[in-house]
């Protein structure tokens, strides 16, 4: 794990720009497609189709608070803040190291993977296999 100051905050503003437009342009366009290729394909009539929408809701809306409200705290501690897009930014606090040392090692970004990785094999498995 990174424990350079320096580079922690080049990693977090990393994050930040590849979860922000980006993310959100890719997941909107995922969504809208596979809502549109249920409505071709028929299956908004199958139990799975729903199953995996809810599935998408229920893990997006249980990781948001899981990474997010750390990330945001830790770019408190690297003195670096999270950038969004079309509004004015504070400007940056002052890095807290130890603060930000303690954080890191508090963090364990294992159970949020996970969430999102049986999230995603979940609904794949439901795509592929429309079991019900």
């Amino acid at each position: 794990m990174e424990r350079d100051p320096a580079r922690v905050r080049m990693l977090l503003d990393l994050s930040g720009w590849a979860m922000g437009v980006p993310a959100t342009i890719a997941v909107s366009v995922g969504v809208l497609t596979g809502i549109a290729a249920g409505i071709m394909g028929g299956w908004f009539g199958q139990a799975w189709i729903w199953i995996s929408l809810a599935l998408l809701v229920v893990v997006a809306f249980a990781m948001t608070p899981m990474a997010a409200k750390r990330l945001k705290a830790l770019r408190a501690a690297a003195g670096t803040v999270s950038v969004v897009p079309f509004t004015r930014t504070a400007p940056a606090p002052e890095p807290d190291l130890a603060e930000l040392t303690r954080m890191l090692d508090d963090w364990n970004p294992v159970p949020t993977a996970v969430l999102g990785m049986t999230g995603f094999l979940a609904i794949l498995y439901l795509m592929l296999f429309k079991p019900f």
